[in-house]
This record gives C-alpha cells, sequence and structure tokens, in this order.
C-alpha cells in the first residue's frame, strides 16, 4: 500500500507534468504525463485495495485533471505567455540539446580524445616544415 504522502507527491507530479508550460517545453516531454498517468490507471485497476490514499488524493485534485481535459494549444499558449513573458523565458530546449550531444558525441574517439579532421591535420605539418628546429618536439608529443 503506498502512504499518503507519496500519493500526495505523485498527484503533484502530475500536476507538473500536465502544466502547459511542462507539456510544451519539448518535443518529447508529453511522455512523462503519459507514464504517470498508465501508473495510476494501474494502480486503481489492479492494486485498489491499499492504495485509497491515492485515490483520495486523485479525487481531491480533480480540478487538475480536468484542467488537462479541457487543454487546448491556444489556451496553453496564453497561459504560458501571461505567466511567463517571452524576455524571461531561458532559450533553452532540452530536445536540442539532446541532439547537439549526440553530434559532440561523434567529434571523439574511443578514448575521449578528439578526432582531427585532415584539414586541422596539415596545418600542423605546415607549421612543422616552417619551423624545422621544433619538428621533432611535436613529433614527440604526437
Amino acid at each position: 500500500s503506498m502512504s499518503l504522502v507519496s500519493s500526495v507527491k505523485l498527484v503533484n507530479l502530475f500536476e507538473l507534468f500536465s502544466s502547459p508550460k511542462f507539456l510544451y517545453s519539448g518535443e518529447k516531454a508529453y511522455k512523462h504525463l503519459a507514464l504517470l498517468l498508465e501508473i495510476f490507471n494501474n494502480i486503481i485497476q489492479y492494486q485498489y485495495n491499499g492504495n485509497q490514499h491515492l485515490v483520495y488524493a486523485i479525487v481531491r485534485r480533480k480540478d487538475a485533471f480536468g484542467r488537462l481535459a479541457s487543454l487546448t494549444l491556444h489556451k496553453a499558449v496564453q497561459q504560458c505567455s501571461k505567466a511567463f513573458p517571452a524576455h524571461l523565458q531561458p532559450e533553452y530546449d532540452a530536445d536540442a540539446a539532446e541532439q547537439v550531444a549526440a553530434l559532440s558525441i561523434q567529434d571523439v574517439d574511443e578514448t575521449g580524445n578528439p578526432i582531427q579532421s585532415a584539414d586541422s591535420r596539415e596545418d600542423k605539418s605546415s607549421k612543422r616544415a616552417d619551423n624545422p628546429a621544433k619538428s621533432w618536439e611535436s613529433n614527440e608529443e604526437t
């Protein structure tokens, strides 16, 4: 059975995940809400006995479920722009950050050293040819 505190925390998490700001924050943000709703459904359907606290917390916050049911894109944009003006909104997109991280992983080898392109290798070899006295030092470093 779930305690009252954990039940209230789960419903608080639902309110956070169902807020328009969170739902429209990224391309895949809705998945968190879908998983949480599936958890609620399974607990109520298969483990109703012993989880009265969760049912009570859901009934107490039924307005949050009603807001989610009536959510439209137009209303969500209005709520977000009213609560969070454009000059205060961060320019961070979690999905875009994942894409940049995936690209940067491809630029390093398995030991974590950066992979040099052919152009940068040619630049180093031309610098060594210009200064033959230091070319032996750079050969030791590589």
